[in-house]
């Protein structure tokens, strides 16, 4: 009999295929070829609507979060939730004594959003950038509008690999959701009762996604 042990770590943990994955090794990007035309002035468009007096930092996206030439990220998503799969079925035909009736296929259940956890900064990225975003598909709808799409054309949540000492990470499979737009920016409570970090949770519907 081999040595179980030998085998387990060398062949299987020891292998790339086999490691076990870390939940914190990820990160997340915008693609911002359309991320820059569906933000565009939002805060601009809420207040043209609204008559309001929604503020805009622009260098929230433009100047810190991203390399202008590649994409936009968030370096202060701390959390990402991507959607379950879930089929509908049920048992068809006659039930009597102990018979049970084969399972039938109803439905694929309806495409679950992905939910982002961000840190508050001072810049406030959720409140500057999503917030009127999402208030600016709800005036806008979700129709294609050519330079003006309210769709982020992309999002990627890239998930990494430790590869061996010395070596860099590497990216070992990625979720990609296309034409992404927010849906529900939660509320956040700030209290003088305690101290510490405030986050906000944010949903993202998607018309398709893909694993690679």
């Amino acid at each position: 009999m081999g040595n179980t042990y030998e085998y387990y770590l060398e062949n299987i943990l020891n292998s790339f295929d086999g490691a076990l994955g870390l939940a914190s090794l990820w990160y997340l990007h915008f693609d911002l070829s359309s991320l820059t035309s569906a933000v565009g002035d939002a805060a601009g468009i809420v207040n043209s609507k609204e008559s309001g007096s929604w503020g805009s930092r622009p260098e929230t996206m433009n100047e810190v979060y991203h390399n202008p030439d590649m994409f936009t990220g968030c370096a202060f998503a701390r959390q990402v939730t991507v959607p379950n799969e879930t089929l509908g079925v049920a048992g068809r035909g006659l039930e009597y004594g102990g018979y049970m009736a084969p399972l039938t296929l109803e439905n694929r259940a309806s495409q679950q959003g992905f939910q982002v956890t961000f840190m508050e900064t001072q810049a406030s990225f959720v409140d500057h950038i999503i917030r009127p975003w999402l208030i600016k598909v709800g005036y806008m709808g979700l129709v294609a509008r050519g330079e003006d799409s309210v769709r982020c054309r992309t999002v990627y949540v890239n998930y990494l690999a430790r590869t061996g000492s010395n070596s860099r990470l590497q990216v070992r499979k990625t979720f990609k959701f296309d034409n992404v737009v927010p849906a529900v920016v939660n509320g956040f409570t700030n209290s003088q009762t305690e101290e510490g970090l405030s986050y906000t949770t944010v949903n993202f519907l998607y018309d398709k996604y893909s694993v690679y």
